[in-house]
């Protein structure tokens, strides 16, 4: 593919990605309806952006350094935009997989009170969360500096409105609280695949895996790690495959999981491999 189609794929891309966001907003879309089309949209601008970036041949080195700098100023522009896609999308799982305490998942925004960890969360007059506005979490946070659970909630809040730099504040303080939370270390690996730095993601990932095989988040953040940055289209169905067979699977995220392991489906194809 020719740099002339690979911007245009690119460019294509994040104008969809543009649009979903209008149309969200302008309720065109549903919620549901943005959950299923921005993977595959951000998945495309990832891959342009990442060919784009490869270095160029063929170039006096002069020019290669000109070209260079001009790839990255591109790539670090183009970054932005598709990182605030990521973010805005809670990082492509819905509400009802990321809004849980530590210990389990809830229903809508509210903890579920059969939670071991429902009691120890102090929030005014056991509110729905949903009613808690992110300053006061932030109160309850810093007069509770040890409850990890809150500080998770409010991260992901953080994360929600595209404020991902008060949101790793937050997760990596719950690291230095617990260093074995697997939250907290799948999102932090995240965060570094989102800048670009894909073997400190992988520590993580993989880390927040081996404490809890069953984190949804974790299992997913592996199997974009694998196909987008990894070229390892093979390992992400593998990853894939074991969340649809998960019972709890919400149908939203099933939705999800077929789609990218479509995407994987087709890398192999076009690479001439076996998905098994």
């Amino acid at each position: 593919m020719s740099r002339e189609e690979l911007e245009e794929r690119r460019d294509h891309a994040l104008r969809d990605l543009e649009e979903i966001e209008r149309q969200h907003a302008e309720g065109e879309l549903t919620d549901a309806d943005v959950a299923r089309l921005r993977p595959r949209y951000e998945a495309e601008a990832a891959a342009a952006i990442r060919e784009l970036d490869a270095p160029e041949r063929g170039l006096s080195p002069a020019a290669a350094r000109v070209g260079g700098r001009a790839v990255r100023a591109r790539r670090a522009a183009y970054l932005v935009t598709l990182a605030a896609a990521v973010i805005a999308a809670t990082v492509l799982l819905p509400q009802s997989v990321l809004d849980r305490p530590a210990g389990g998942f809830v229903t809508g925004n509210e903890l579920d009170g059969n939670q071991p960890d429902a009691a120890a969360e102090p929030v005014p007059g056991g509110r729905d969360l949903s009613t808690v506005t992110n300053s006061e979490m932030e109160a309850v946070v810093q007069a509770n500096p040890d409850v990890v659970g809150m500080r998770l909630a409010l991260a992901r809040r953080y994360v929600e409105v595209g404020d991902l730099p008060s949101a790793m504040l937050h997760f990596t303080e719950a690291l230095k609280r617990e260093p074995d939370n697997p939250e907290a270390l799948a999102y932090v690996g995240w965060a570094y695949l989102l800048a670009e730095q894909p073997d400190k993601a992988e520590d993580y990932i993989t880390q927040a895996r081996r404490l809890d095989p069953t984190l949804l988040d974790a299992l997913w953040f592996d199997a974009n790690l694998r196909l987008h940055w990894l070229d390892d289209p093979g390992g992400a169905l593998e990853v894939l495959a074991e969340m649809a067979e998960r019972p709890d699977l919400p149908p939203d995220v099933a939705d999800q999981v077929e789609e990218l392991a479509a995407a994987a489906r087709a890398q192999l194809d076009a690479a001439g491999g076996d998905g098994g």
